[in-house]
């Protein structure tokens, strides 16, 4: 079975019987997410035991988590409001501390999730994405600074700097989710050439994220990833783990 014949199943079986979610995130709440994503996913490239290791990657870190304040800040007046400032203010300092990466990466998934909880952020796909159109979505839109085989390396990736995302870069894809790569589309990446793609309509962004997210997944893990799909649907601790859709397009490895 192919990697799209795969996915489309996976989601048909997580559409089937279900309503698409009610209530679409606030721009500006979505890019706090955005933010956050990148942090738990970058920092480790910055700080190392306690020390950067570098410079641009540890400035660039210190502003998104600085950005992360006053974005929450600014923010509709909600309940948790209050507390999600505190839990961001704590992650600066966890940042500007160089602290561990893992517990960077803990802090900024644990206020992730209680933003999300907060405004109701639609973090899964309101219907089934087209994958059968990823392919030709992707060379129309990607190819040329992520080359033909996703790697980074297009014609126009020459110079630019931080290089575009190799999506076969398998350490630092375990850190990415469906739906992080998917905001990244929408919403741009601050400070690298990653532009939005806003204006491309919703169900062919998240079938574009769905593809980079599996273009470096070789075809003995996808058979083993349908063979524990398969497995795991026969017990009740798969249910526990990926109950519904926006569980499987936010989960990393």
């Amino acid at each position: 079975m192919s990697m799209l014949r795969v996915l489309t199943f996976l989601l048909a079986v997580f559409f089937a019987g279900t309503s698409p979610a009610q209530a679409p995130a606030a721009n500006d709440a979505a890019m706090v997410v955005h933010l956050l994503d990148y942090l738990g996913a970058d920092y480790s490239a910055a700080v190392k035991d306690g020390k950067v290791v570098s410079a641009d990657e540890f400035k660039e870190m210190l502003e998104f988590s600085g950005q992360v304040v006053a974005r929450i800040g600014a923010l509709p007046a909600n309940p948790e409001r209050d507390k999600l400032a505190v839990e961001a203010r704590q992650l600066v300092k966890l940042v500007a501390g160089k602290g561990e990466a893992a517990k960077v990466a803990q802090a900024a998934s644990q206020l992730r999730w209680a933003l999300v909880a907060a405004y109701k952020i639609q973090v899964a796909p309101k219907s089934t994405p087209a994958l059968a159109d990823a392919p030709a979505l992707y060379s129309a839109n990607c190819v040329s600074c992520h080359g033909k085989d996703a790697r980074g390396d297009g014609p126009a990736a020459k110079g630019l700097v931080p290089a575009p995302t190799n999506f076969h870069d398998a350490e630092r894809m375990a850190s990415r989710s469906t739906y992080a790569l998917y905001n990244s589309i929408s919403l741009g990446v601050q400070g690298t050439a990653m532009t939005s793609f806003s204006q491309l309509p919703e169900k062919d962004r998240w079938a574009l994220a769905f593809y980079v997210a599996n273009a470096g997944v070789s075809p003995q893990n996808v058979s083993r990833g349908e063979a524990l799909w398969k497995l795991g649907k026969s017990s009740t601790s798969f249910d526990s783990q990926i109950p519904d859709l926006a569980a499987l397009v936010s989960k990393s490895a």
